[in-house]
């Protein structure tokens, strides 16, 4: 069984057939060395693990991934602490259809680059989640139960395809500048609730708070400050609508130093204070609730 450049070779006419996917969550996991003739794509979606190849061993977090070609042997290892993974395995068979491996290095510069490189193995961060949606929805249509058309599904192939050549080729190229600007956000989704400055974001990453700010504003068009606030706030509408609790508790349990605070930003961003807020969702839930009871 051909491995990936062995298949890209040539100009091949060949297209990938997929012999297995799953999305797993793996603790205190310790999996034994093996390989396979399938290429592999190993996805971390949360958490972190460790992946063991020929002569190396490499952490992962959210949002990495690494690539392994057919033959190579790997190994996952996991702590206490949970790590789910996206992972999809394929081989080579003749194509079906006019898409082929041959047809997609004449379309794209990007994967043009990730065959001449030619490597065996390679990891990089999905910066952006453009790997993950194609991969997430090729994994979908394959899970798909009723029949889909086969064009569709290999167009959902190469779409992967083509995001992991260009994530390949922006990791080789050290846009660092997403990297940080996804962590910052990633961070501050999960911490919201705690005290954050920029200061202590951009140590994290060994910047400046400057160039983070700038970094961070460029790719989002808002600071750092506005999408923690608009994080805040957002969890706080949820609670308004889910709990009885009081405002001051519902800013506190979001972060927000002050009910003050709270009651200002949030009306920045609703247009509502957090009180009307809570009444006027209530009275539309309720409506549903007679409209579908008739």
């Amino acid at each position: 069984m051909p491995g990936f450049y062995e298949a890209c070779s040539n100009m091949a006419e060949v297209w990938p057939q997929v012999v297995a996917y799953y999305s797993k969550t793996w603790k205190n996991y310790r999996m034994r060395p093996h390989h396979h003739e399938a290429c592999e794509l190993m996805y971390v979606f949360s958490g972190a693990c460790q992946i063991s190849y020929p002569d190396s061993m490499v952490k992962m977090r959210s949002g990495d991934y690494i690539f392994l070609d057919a033959g190579i042997e790997h190994a996952l290892l996991t702590d206490e602490s949970a790590c789910t993974m996206l992972n999809v395995e394929f081989t080579f068979a003749p194509p079906q259809d006019f898409y082929t491996m041959r047809r997609l290095q004449t379309a794209s510069t990007y994967f043009r680059e990730l065959v001449r490189h030619g490597e065996p193995v390679f990891l990089g961060n999905d910066a952006d989640g453009e790997l993950f949606r194609s991969l997430d929805t090729l994994v979908v249509g394959l899970s798909a139960k009723k029949e889909r058309d086969a064009g569709l599904v290999h167009s959902e192939m190469a779409a992967f395809l083509l995001s992991l050549a260009q994530s390949r080729w922006e990791n080789e190229t050290k846009v660092d500048a997403n990297r940080y600007v996804r962590h910052t956000m990633l961070y501050i989704q999960h911490h919201f609730r705690e005290k954050i400055t920029i200061p202590t974001l951009a140590a994290r990453f060994s910047v400046s708070p400057d160039h983070l700010g700038r970094v961070f504003r460029a790719s989002t068009g808002q600071t750092i400050h506005g999408f923690l606030t608009r994080v805040r706030c957002e969890h706080a509408a949820t609670l308004l609508l889910r709990e009885n609790a009081s405002l001051e508790n519902i800013a506190l349990e979001c972060g927000f130093p002050s009910g003050q605070q709270f009651l200002r930003d949030f009306r920045k961003l609703y247009n509502l204070t957090p009180a009307r807020y809570r009444r006027q969702n209530q009275r539309i839930s309720s409506r549903q609730i007679e409209k579908q009871a008739e």
